[in-house]
């Protein structure tokens, strides 16, 4: 029998009640007085229920219902550290008690203790049957935004909507990660509103998530527009179209420098040519000028801001040119977060943490992208190959 109660954060389910029943040679007011503690608890007595089923524990040291039970009493008085206790005798005792096994995770985020509650919640996630997978990645990105891995929070949120899209945490838990972390505050107002169509009237933070959103749309929050005109900025299509084409006949045949000129001519000709500014980015990678090629990538992403691609190839020069931590930057925080959708950010993401020699992050994303991408993808078995040899060097 479980009767969850929502602790706070929005992390998941973490007050089950386990009844009990004891073997035959137990005393009958041993058998009475757990079930008074049981009472206790379904009732919101935790300190009796603690006392309780103490008490009964030295009597009983091979029930994990019951120390799960306590541990239970333990966590709702804020007692952290004895839960944790109670929840680790629990598994002890049976290392499959599953209900156990979660809310000890809970615990330890609520206690602060992230860098146990990660590694934790990672090992149970392979454990835990279809229809609690959106619950367990919503504790375990919690977990990670606690421990400074906000881009791994937000993958597991991502996830988690793929997990079950109905699960309404996932939209306010996303929605304040993009807010408070990444100031993606469009992105953020939209997790908010499909928060609030899937809420379910008593959930606790429907208050929240409304205030959050009277403030954002009161600071009439918007995307991003078009880049504004830059001082001595022409528009002369006729002849960015022609510049173009001829930098398109010097790029195919891998005149690099060539088709560079070109394509400037061609921005020149015309500030706001989006076409002129992502071929310069492709010239300019192809001489292996990688930071010149983020510039002009930067540009293509300032006429067209709605568009994945500049940012995608911004940090794919990067990587290319070695720079690593700028590559992880751009994905991280304003690639994946933007345009979750966009696939190739995984592959890319796999390849900066394992030169960053960050291994496990790189298989988690790697595993993301083999996840999502479709099977006839190109180069998706090559891909594979890579990752499960990645995988075995890191094993013990």
């Amino acid at each position: 029998m479980n009767h969850f109660k929502r602790i706070s954060l929005i992390l998941a389910a973490c007050a089950g009640v386990s009844l009990l029943s004891l073997p035959c040679g137990c005393a009958r007011n041993t058998q009475a007085t757990i079930d008074k503690g049981c009472a206790r608890l379904e009732a919101g007595d935790y300190a009796a229920a603690a006392r309780i089923f103490a008490r009964a524990s030295r009597r009983i040291n091979d029930s994990a219902p019951l120390y799960y039970n306590l541990g239970t009493a333990y966590h709702h008085m804020g007692r952290y550290d004895a839960a944790v206790s109670a929840f680790e005798a629990a598994l002890r005792i049976d290392p499959a008690h599953q209900d156990s096994d979660e809310h000890l995770g809970m615990t330890l985020i609520r206690a602060g203790a992230f860098d146990k509650a990660v590694p934790h919640l990672r090992a149970l996630l392979p454990k835990v049957a279809r229809e609690d997978r959106a619950r367990i990645l919503n504790a375990l990105a919690n977990a990670e935004k606690g421990a400074g891995n906000s881009d791994l929070a937000c993958l597991r949120y991502l996830q988690a909507f793929r997990a079950n899209p109905t699960y309404a945490p996932t939209y306010y838990n996303m929605g304040c990660l993009l807010h408070d972390t990444f100031q993606l505050f469009s992105e953020a107002t939209d997790h908010f509103e499909l928060y609030l169509r899937r809420a379910p009237a008593e959930d606790p933070h429907i208050a929240s998530a409304r205030e959050r959103l009277q403030r954002l749309r009161a600071s009439g929050v918007q995307a991003p527009g078009q880049a504004t005109q830059p001082a001595g900025g022409r528009r002369n299509s006729g002849t960015a179209l022609q510049a173009i084409r001829e930098g398109d006949a010097h790029y195919a045949a891998r005149r690099y420098s060539r088709a560079e000129t070109a394509y400037a001519r061609a921005l020149s000709a015309d500030y706001m040519s989006y076409d002129a500014a992502i071929r310069l980015g492709y010239a300019r990678t192809g001489a292996a000028n990688f930071a010149e090629a983020i510039k002009a990538y930067q540009r293509a992403g300032e006429i067209e801001p709605a568009k994945i691609e500049p940012i995608y190839l911004q940090a794919h020069a990067a990587y290319s040119g070695r720079q690593f931590d700028q590559a992880g930057r751009l994905l991280t925080t304003l690639a994946i977060p933007r345009w979750p959708s966009y696939i190739a950010n995984y592959q890319l993401m796999a390849y900066v943490r394992m030169a960053q020699k960050r291994i496990p992050e790189a298989i988690i994303y790697g595993q993301h992208y083999l996840d999502v991408a479709p099977v006839q993808t190109p180069g998706l078995e090559a891909f594979r190959k890579w990752l499960n040899a990645l995988s075995t060097t890191t094993e013990p």
